[in-house]
Protein backbone atom coordinates (compact mmCIF):
# COMPACT_ATOMS: atom_id res chain seq x y z
CA UNK A 1 0.00 0.00 0.00
CA UNK A 2 2.40 2.69 0.81
CA UNK A 3 4.80 1.48 -2.35
CA UNK A 4 1.99 2.55 -4.20
CA UNK A 5 1.01 5.94 -2.50
CA UNK A 6 4.49 6.05 -3.06
CA UNK A 7 4.70 5.54 -7.24
CA UNK A 8 1.22 8.07 -7.10
CA UNK A 9 3.27 10.66 -5.86
CA UNK A 10 5.96 10.42 -8.16
CA UNK A 11 3.54 10.28 -11.37
CA UNK A 12 1.78 13.34 -9.97
CA UNK A 13 5.35 15.30 -9.23
CA UNK A 14 5.94 14.23 -12.96
CA UNK A 15 2.90 15.39 -14.02
CA UNK A 16 2.66 18.54 -12.68
CA UNK A 17 6.43 19.28 -13.98
CA UNK A 18 5.12 18.24 -17.31
CA UNK A 19 2.25 20.72 -17.37
CA UNK A 20 4.52 23.49 -15.93
CA UNK A 21 6.49 23.11 -18.67
CA UNK A 22 4.31 22.90 -20.93
CA UNK A 23 1.95 25.69 -19.81
CA UNK A 24 5.44 27.93 -20.15
CA UNK A 25 5.30 26.95 -23.90
CA UNK A 26 1.89 28.32 -24.38
CA UNK A 27 2.66 31.71 -22.15
CA UNK A 28 5.15 32.58 -24.17
CA UNK A 29 2.92 32.01 -27.77
CA UNK A 30 0.81 34.40 -26.10
CA UNK A 31 -2.46 32.26 -26.92
CA UNK A 32 -5.57 33.26 -26.02
CA UNK A 33 -7.24 33.28 -22.10
CA UNK A 34 -9.66 30.43 -23.71
CA UNK A 35 -7.17 27.99 -24.90
CA UNK A 36 -5.26 28.20 -21.47
CA UNK A 37 -8.71 27.06 -19.81
CA UNK A 38 -9.13 24.67 -22.06
CA UNK A 39 -5.68 23.44 -21.83
CA UNK A 40 -6.44 23.05 -17.45
CA UNK A 41 -9.57 21.79 -17.95
CA UNK A 42 -8.70 19.04 -19.77
CA UNK A 43 -5.32 18.50 -17.98
CA UNK A 44 -6.49 18.70 -15.11
CA UNK A 45 -9.88 16.16 -16.09
CA UNK A 46 -7.95 13.69 -17.38
CA UNK A 47 -5.06 13.98 -14.28
CA UNK A 48 -8.47 13.41 -11.84
CA UNK A 49 -9.71 10.23 -13.98
CA UNK A 50 -6.10 8.80 -14.02
CA UNK A 51 -5.76 8.79 -10.18
CA UNK A 52 -9.25 7.03 -10.07
CA UNK A 53 -8.27 4.46 -12.25
CA UNK A 54 -4.89 3.70 -10.78
CA UNK A 55 -6.67 3.98 -7.50
CA UNK A 56 -9.33 1.12 -8.78
CA UNK A 57 -12.35 3.40 -8.39
CA UNK A 58 -14.39 4.29 -11.46
CA UNK A 59 -15.04 7.63 -11.85
CA UNK A 60 -19.06 8.74 -11.83
CA UNK A 61 -20.87 8.41 -15.52
CA UNK A 62 -22.14 11.09 -16.93
CA UNK A 63 -25.88 9.61 -16.35
CA UNK A 64 -25.03 9.76 -12.57
CA UNK A 65 -24.17 13.60 -13.09
CA UNK A 66 -27.22 14.13 -14.80
CA UNK A 67 -29.33 12.33 -12.65
CA UNK A 68 -27.99 14.12 -9.40
CA UNK A 69 -28.41 17.46 -10.70
CA UNK A 70 -32.05 16.90 -11.42
CA UNK A 71 -32.41 15.84 -7.72
CA UNK A 72 -30.87 18.89 -6.47
CA UNK A 73 -32.93 21.05 -8.64
CA UNK A 74 -36.38 19.15 -7.48
CA UNK A 75 -37.02 17.53 -11.60
CA UNK A 76 -36.63 14.14 -10.10
CA UNK A 77 -37.27 12.94 -6.43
Amino acid sequence: MIDMNYNMLIVLVVFTVLVIYDLQKLIKNKDSIKVLISYIVIVASSLAVGLLLALGKRPVSPSEWIEWIFKMIGVVK
